[in-house]
This record gives C-alpha cells, structure tokens and sequence, in this order.
C-alpha cells in the first residue's frame, strides 16, 4: 500500500468519528488529530504484518478508542485555543 492511500484512509477514517460532531474541514487541524492520522496509517501500511500487541497495534487501538471518545462529544477538540 503506498504511503499516500495509508494517509488518505487515515483522513478518511478520522473524518468518519469527527464529523459527528464537528463540520468539516476543520479552520485547523490539532496536532493530536496529526499523531493520530500518522498511528493510523502506520498501521495499514503493516498490514496483516502487524502484531497484536506491538507498538504500531497499541497506537491504531489508542487512536481509535480516543475518536470515539470525540465521535461520543467525550473529548473535545481544540481549534485556534477553543473548543469548537
């Protein structure tokens, strides 16, 4: 998979769980949305190669739970130092 599909599955995946809540585009993007869509797509470029409990797993796991932490209005996020 090149590393460009990973990143827009990622995108895509993100925008899945934000735009429940949130109207898309963001006016800026939060880095934690950035370590996360970088998580993510680490993840589909390991494929079937990675293991369920080495660091790329834990970092798709991580990502995900906190999404729907969002997509649940659980965790806010921060554009330009507010919550929108």
């Amino acid at each position: 998979m090149p590393v460009t599909r990973a990143l827009d599955d990622a995108t895509a995946l993100i925008d899945s769980y934000v735009a429940k809540l949130y109207r898309l585009p963001l006016s800026a993007v939060p880095q934690i949305l950035v370590k996360y869509a970088c998580d993510i797509a680490r993840y589909y470029l390991h494929g079937k190669a990675a293991e369920k409990d080495d660091a790329v797993s834990r970092g798709f796991n991580e990502a995900v739970a906190w999404l729907v932490n969002v997509s649940k209005g659980l965790v806010a996020l921060e554009a330009n130092g507010c919550a929108e």
